[in-house]
Parts: structure tokens; C-alpha cells; sequence
């Protein structure tokens, strides 16, 4: 049977037996997506699927059915210590995290520096790539390039 997996980034079809379990299905997504399976958050009508070895089948999943990947939260930190809460999906690059975070509070994608688990994040690679998962918190270094005209001044 095939089932269709919906994502920020499109459609991905899986292709899977009844008797797969979340798990099974889950490290097939992952070698489709990338995504790794912790990362994953399933939902079948609006119900998030657990994880284990409950059999597809048991959530009355069948060919043709469509699951989507739940959008996770994180916390981004601010240089102030001010927690600005936004919702991802694993497949969002960083870039596109911090034209959120511009939208929201006007410091341009360019002076965002990001630093997650003692390390900087770099804006082509997807949330899930960077190793972040739902509820983790991302600080924010906000760092202004200097540019010859203020050099001058």
C-alpha cells in the first residue's frame, strides 16, 4: 500500500504493508525525508500517532491514506533574554526561521546568529539537519555588520 506523507516541503508518497508498525514506517520516512525518526510527530485525522510497535493497520491506516508531519515548537532566546516561541516544521530551514524571527521583531535575517547545543547554525541547512527537535531552545546573537560609511563616522 502507498501513503502519503504532507510537509511544508510537498508530498511524499511511502510506500508500506498493514502490518508495519509506527516505527517501520517511520525509519522509511526517514530515508525518504531525512528526518530522523525522534524528530517525527504523525498525524492521521488530526490524531498524533504514537510511537512503538503499533501496527499501521491498528490506526485504521490503508492505501490512500494521508498523514502529516505535526509542526514542532521551539524557543529562540534573545540576546536579552526576551523567549520568543514559533512554530517549525523539521523541514523549515534556518533561513526561513529567521525571516519568521524578523517578521516578528524587525532584526534582519543578516544580523541573526543562531547557536544551538554550543554550536552556530547555518542558514541552508533544515531544522532537522541542525539536530533540532520539538521544545528544544535556540539562542539568538544579534550582531550588526559594520560597514565603511559607519567606519568614517
Amino acid at each position: 500500500m502507498y501513503i502519503t506523507v504532507k510537509t511544508s516541503l510537498g508530498r511524499h508518497t511511502i510506500k508500506a504493508e498493514p502490518n508495519d508498525t509506527i516505527n517501520d514506517f517511520k525509519q522509511n520516512l526517514h530515508h525518504k525525508t531525512g528526518i530522523p525518526p525522534a524528530g517525527q510527530r504523525l498525524l492521521f485525522n488530526n490524531r498524533q500517532l504514537g510511537d512503538g510497535w503499533v501496527l499501521l493497520s491498528e490506526y485504521r491506516i490503508q492505501d490512500g491514506s494521508e498523514l502529516s508531519l505535526a509542526r514542532i515548537r521551539i524557543s529562540v532566546r534573545g540576546p536579552t533574554g526576551r523567549i520568543h516561541i514559533f512554530e517549525a516544521e523539521l523541514l523549515d530551514t534556518v533561513s526561513i526561521l529567521k525571516a519568521k524571527i524578523y517578521r516578528r521583531t524587525g532584526i534582519p535575517p543578516w544580523e541573526q546568529r543562531f547557536i544551538f547545543d554550543g554550536r552556530q547554525l547555518e542558514d541552508q541547512f533544515t531544522l532537522s539537519e541542525s539536530g533540532i527537535q520539538d521544545e528544544d531552545v535556540i539562542h539568538l546573537a544579534h550582531h550588526r555588520r559594520v560597514t565603511n560609511d559607519q567606519l568614517q563616522c
